[in-house]
């Protein structure tokens, strides 16, 4: 019996059936015609055409949500994926926020105050250069600005409180996926890394590149979360161990000593309490019988063999030298490098005409106090101190801390926004009561209105 109105054997075409459709073979059309000639372009595109669907299907605020949970898959694929992508694709979800929750009406003057002394020597350095590598540099740079922004309104971390369980799934997701692809030795470039001081040491890298520092990073910050806000004791050590299990075994020990560091901190915060110490003693358990314990212990073998412990300049790789040469360079070079620093790169460029090699300054004040100055410097600590009184999980903030002291982070520009957010989706509801009154302030006139018309 034929159905009326209808004619057998025909599709109904609808606009949500044809918005898929050319939601699915838009991007696959475009990405093949050209990857062949530019594949960052063809992937800008492609990312492009998606985003406008997502923002049209799912909303402002649950595809800002969307594209936060992916920056942790972003960095852990950063080996297989073209230049660029984890910076532009942070940069649009930081673009994202800012546009969804506007941080004017209620940022404390301290931010602001931050946000200009870091962004004016930035801004001056590239307006002076003009060099294409430069701007590059000082987008990376301008997004710690940014994000704290973000975090200081009080309206965003109230938005931000409801994507804490997607955020935290999801990098823990990432951070599984990074340890199956070690595990089996599989990965861009072979089973291990091929050459420099991590092959020394064993290290299964996967799916990251050759510097896995940002993704170790990441791997402590989630960490540190998970022992904060997951309830369940069983979850609590599964997901914790799954992120920094692979965190620590890169062997980047930087991640160590964050990780020891908000570990500690956590231990006193909780004040000796029963289920943290076993929860970090099962942790410690897993580390260990996984194998990344030697391979985090030949990794001080390995520095200790080369004579990193024997003194400060030799410390770190190396690091003691080159921040004492960044800082003799910064003092000789009169009082405008003083004030305003001495150029975006100019760390690099001394380490590279000294040494024959540049790896930056791997601390972040000491480079900004010399390629900022200290005005760049000032607006760095108020920053951190807006940070602070933003009232966000501090505890998660310690990693990115300690990585700031140790190793630099500000490059690493996924993990350090992604870091700050998750610290602010693990803040306290309690702080976010006022938002009615900050978000919604009726007028007199508005208010006499509504009285007109209730008499």
């Amino acid at each position: 019996m034929l159905t009326k109105g209808r004619p057998p054997n025909t599709i109904h075409l609808t606009s949500r059936t044809a918005i898929t459709c050319v939601g699915v073979c838009g991007p696959a059309l475009v990405l093949g015609a050209g990857v062949a000639h530019d594949p960052l372009l063809a992937y800008l595109v492609v990312a492009v055409f998606l985003g406008a669907l997502g923002l049209a299907l799912a909303g402002v605020d649950r595809f800002t949500t969307l594209v936060l949970a992916a920056l942790p898959w972003l960095i852990v694929l950063m080996g297989v994926t073209p230049r660029l992508t984890l910076t532009l694709g942070t940069t649009f979800a930081v673009l994202l926020l800012i546009a969804s929750r506007p941080p004017y009406s209620d940022v404390s003057s301290v931010s602001w105050i931050g946000v200009m002394l870091f962004l004016l020597p930035l801004l001056g350095h590239v307006i002076e250069s003009a060099s294409p590598e430069q701007v590059i540099v000082a987008a990376k740079l301008s997004l710690f600005p940014a994000v704290v922004l973000i975090a200081s309104s009080r309206a965003a971390r109230a938005r931000l409180l409801s994507t804490r369980p997607l955020l935290l799934a999801s990098a823990v997701g990432a951070m599984a996926t990074q340890a199956a692809v070690s595990i089996l030795h599989i990965g861009p470039s072979g089973n291990y890394y091929s050459a420099g001081t991590y092959s020394k040491a064993g290290v299964a890298l996967g799916l990251t590149p050759d510097a896995p520092h940002e993704m170790a990073l990441l791997g402590v910050i989630v960490s540190v979360a998970c022992l904060l806000t997951i309830r369940d004791i069983r979850w609590r050590v599964t997901a914790a161990a799954v992120a920094a299990t692979p965190a620590l075994a890169t062997g980047v020990r930087s991640a160590v000593v964050a990780l020891m560091l908000a570990l500690v901190l956590l231990i006193l915060k909780a004040r000796l309490r029963a289920s943290m110490l076993l929860t970090i003693a099962a942790i410690a358990t897993v580390v260990v019988f996984s194998g990344v314990a030697s391979i985090v212990f030949a990794r001080f073998q390995q520095g200790q063999a080369a004579g990193e412990y024997s003194s400060i300049e030799a410390a770190g790789s190396g690091r003691g030298a080159v921040e004492a040469t960044a800082l003799r360079q910064w003092l000789a070079s009169g009082l405008s490098g003083v004030t305003v620093g001495t150029g975006l790169g100019s760390v690099a460029e001394s380490e590279q005409r000294r040494y024959g090699v540049s790896v930056g300054a791997q601390n972040d004040p000491l480079a900004v106090l010399v390629e900022l100055g200290v005005m760049g410097v000032i607006g760095w600590l108020l920053l951190w101190l807006a940070l602070v009184r933003a009232k966000v999980n501090w505890l998660v903030l310690v990693p990115i801390a300690s990585y700031s002291l140790t190793n630099g982070d500000m490059q690493y520009v996924g993990a350090l926004v992604f870091g700050i957010v998750i610290a602010v989706a693990c803040s306290s509801p309690r702080d976010t009561t006022a938002v009615s009154r900050v978000a919604y302030r009726p007028s007199v006139r508005s208010a006499r209105v509504t009285a007109g018309m209730r008499a």
